[in-house]
């Protein structure tokens, strides 16, 4: 039985409200890895949504913007390059809560590992919650955000039927 694992992530993004991810899996039971592309056709659940926005706090940052302006991340990508990672954050600039594009798109660019900035634990804990959300997806199938599911379990079912027949 072969055993796989993500281990490293080189692009999330969400376009048209739909999951896109390049990541390396890495093949245990041969000790080799190989870049797979994910895409789903279902609308992406909004904890990823939510954990894509907290990378707007460094966008504005990084550019020197208000943190009222409003800031949609609509993805990310992450290459070595050196002795860093260089990290690319796509967003769209003004955009209303509506989803209304406002005044442009931006890829804003960060050395990780070798750019100064002192918001980079808290850069690095909002990029690690991003990826544990799309892993959510691939490898426990996470509840997208058009589709509702309920769990029952056989002690409830028991529970329920015994309460109905009483009735």
């Amino acid at each position: 039985m072969k055993s796989f694992s993500i281990t490293n992530f080189k692009q999330i993004s969400i376009k048209d409200g739909q999951l896109k991810a390049c990541f390396e899996q890495a093949d245990l039971s041969i000790n080799d890895s190989h870049l797979i592309t994910y895409q789903n056709t279902q609308g992406v659940h909004e904890d990823l949504t939510a954990a894509m926005q907290e990378l707007a706090f460094h966008v504005k940052c990084w550019l020197d913007l208000p943190q009222l302006l409003p800031v949609t991340i609509i993805g990310f990508y992450k290459q070595n390059s050196g002795n860093a990672q260089l990290l690319t954050v796509y967003a769209r600039l003004g955009d209303d809560e509506a989803g209304n594009p406002g005044m442009g798109s931006l890829a804003v660019r960060h050395y990780l590992g070798r750019d100064e900035y002192a918001e980079t634990e808290r850069l690095m804990q909002a990029l690690a919650v991003c990826e544990r959300e799309a892993t959510a997806y691939m490898e426990r199938g996470k509840t997208f955000a058009n589709h509702d599911e309920v769990q029952i379990h056989a002690d409830d079912l028991i529970l329920f039927h015994s309460n109905v027949a009483s009735c």
